[in-house]
């Protein structure tokens, strides 16, 4: 790297000195037979999860892993998301055919390190694998959260599974005929998380939150705080964002009369892909819907 003049212990800090350097890591340290080793052993590491149809549940927010896991591996899988923030995860289940599903239609104000942590299993992270012994091992990260932090969590994440569980006993076959829409159910969490009380915050203050971008080691409740501050002061929506309708929260009924009336190029070019292998079907459908659009014109005039 030195030899290269690029600073290896700096960030890359442009596309330029980025580019720099993936060119001398593919011409000094890209093993092409290897990869595809550890490509193999990786892929057999996963298979098991992975058998015909799969979902994959997350907070969200991007489709990155799964998209490489379809590519890569070729798993059949849906993505199951609580809700996205861009449009990026739209656009890569879209390009990579994956059936996208999110529990919310919009993205909330308050997201990211709290929710993640209230939701998520407590434990260590995977930071790779070990293929030494001829199979993926995943090596896993030193868990140092504190106990205090830790307990807390744990008591309101086993009070959550508790109420789930006092819900289907008490009600059992009656729970289809208790509807409420998906934001309704969430009130009271998203409340917690837009409205807290200063002792509820508090319990989230000895719980690390690493920043590389930013301030460094924080914790999340300094993260909470960053983010309650961001709305209050109205500068929740970043620059350049281009606000568009979410198809893929939608049902496939609403969704396909939305790109009737809206965006009818998604439309065609959906159906094309999707009976690609149906080609008399895709005839007849093409048929139909020029057929529609001549009566329509009709009518119009």
């Amino acid at each position: 790297a030195e030899q290269q003049k690029i600073a290896w212990d700096i960030p890359f800090g442009d596309n330029a000195n980025f580019e720099k350097f993936l060119a001398l890591f593919m011409a000094t340290c890209y093993d092409k037979q290897k990869a595809l080793q550890y490509s193999e052993l990786v892929k057999a590491y996963y298979a098991p999860m992975f058998q015909g149809k799969t979902a994959s549940f997350d907070i969200g927010y991007s489709c990155r892993s799964e998209v490489v896991f379809k590519r890569l591996f070729h798993f059949d899988i849906s993505p199951c998301y609580l809700h996205i923030n861009y449009d990026i995860a739209s656009e890569r289940s879209y390009t990579a055919d994956l059936p996208l599903h999110c529990f919310y239609d919009y993205s909330p104000a308050v997201t990211g390190a709290l929710r993640e942590h209230l939701i998520s299993y407590q434990g260590p992270s995977c930071t790779g694998f070990d293929c030494s012994s001829g199979k993926a091992v995943p090596v896993f990260e030193e868990y140092g959260t504190p106990f205090a932090a830790r307990y807390v969590t744990t008591q309101m994440q086993s009070a959550a599974l508790q109420y789930v569980q006092d819900m289907v006993a008490i009600f059992d076959s009656d729970l289809d005929r208790l509807y409420a829409r998906r934001m309704d159910a969430s009130w009271p969490m998203e409340y917690f998380l837009h409205h807290p009380r200063p002792a509820d915050a508090n319990l989230f203050n000895t719980i690390p939150f690493e920043d590389d971008m930013g301030a460094g080691r924080v914790t999340i409740r300094d993260f909470w705080q960053e983010s309650l501050n961001s709305v209050r002061n109205h500068n929740n929506t970043p620059d350049g964002w281009d606000e568009r309708l979410n198809y893929y929260a939608m049902s496939k009924p609403k969704k396909w009369l939305v790109w009737l009336l809206v965006d009818r190029k998604i439309m065609k070019d959906t159906a094309k892909r999707k009976l690609k292998s149906h080609p008399l079907l895709l005839k007849i459908s093409a048929s139909c819907y020029h057929g529609l659009k001549r009566i329509y014109h009709v009518f119009a005039q």
